[in-house]
């Protein structure tokens, strides 16, 4: 029951927190659950480690090959851990921050997590393609709605990249599906599977190929075109004019007048570069 609990706590007082309105208590209530949360995480690790306690199954959708079948092992239990933990610490962290609507903030975050829980604990492909847009939707409204000065912008491309990913991997799922005996999504009755090496690449490439190729392209190009004398920025906010590009794949910076560092080119910025040369042409304008 400990995976079910991982899922059920968060799911449930994140919905609860939908209706709870005075901010001090919604702080106080979700700090609550992601306390529990974390504790039965530690409790599927040490006193209920056993594998009656961390598997759990439940017949669902039977006409569809799917069930609702969670297990907490292996990375899922590291996973789960972290995912605890990291709540926990945001909690804490941000403790005394301001949110509007902080009520709708804390119960996407919660609903969010049990999500997130459910992705790593699912072992019925359906069950996990559930679960992963379980985790997607709030993150969508945190981002549309707590999000920087840039959120609605970032959130649209968020929300392309993550529906074209979410169609292509379903699609996998799928494909995958078909060719179990009895049309099962059990991720047991996927590994027995013995594909052929073209049919591995294509379900992987419908697994992991995301919209980012398109910007991945764009940042190679980015890359091969720069030159001596160019201004850039690096990801960790290092602000520098090109010196030397060296053979390697790596450049030498001149971050101050007789002050040079030398890094990957990997580690320059395309987005904070662009934004920096469309500040310095708008001055000049």
């Amino acid at each position: 029951m400990i995976p079910v609990l991982l899922i059920l706590i968060p799911l449930l007082t994140g919905l609860a927190a939908f209706f709870i309105k005075e901010e001090k208590a919604i702080r106080w209530w979700s700090l609550f659950s992601v306390i529990v949360t974390l504790g039965v995480s530690l409790l599927g690790l040490t006193v209920l480690k056993a594998d009656k306690n961390l598997h759990f199954q439940f017949d669902w959708m039977q006409t569809l090959g799917s069930s609702f079948s969670v297990k907490l092992d292996g990375l899922g239990q590291l996973l789960c851990l972290l995912t605890a933990i990291s709540y926990t610490i945001i909690f804490t962290g941000t403790w005394n921050s301001q949110y509007k609507n902080s009520k709708n903030f804390f119960a996407l975050m919660l609903l969010a997590q049990a999500g997130l829980m459910g992705v790593f604990v699912a072992v019925d492909a359906l069950l996990f393609y559930f679960f992963w847009e379980l985790a997607l939707i709030p993150m969508y409204f945190l981002c549309s709605i707590w999000g920087g000065e840039n959120r609605i912008r970032v959130t649209f491309k968020f929300f392309i990249y993550t529906f074209v990913g979410s169609v292509l991997m379903l699609i996998g799922i799928l494909f995958l599906q078909s060719k179990t005996p009895g049309n099962s999504f059990a991720l047991q009755s996927f590994y027995n599977l013995e594909l052929s090496s073209n049919t591995q690449t294509l379900v992987f490439w419908l697994f992991f190929i995301r919209p980012q190729a398109k910007k991945q392209k764009q940042q190679k190009k980015f890359i091969d075109d720069l030159q001596k004398g160019a201004k850039i920025v690096t990801i960790a906010g290092i602000h520098g004019t090109i010196n030397k590009v060296n053979e390697d794949g790596t450049i030498n910076l001149e971050v101050s007048p007789g002050s040079y560092i030398k890094i990957e080119k990997s580690a320059i910025s395309m987005e904070w570069t662009a934004n920096l040369n469309k500040v310095a042409t708008t001055d000049k304008k």
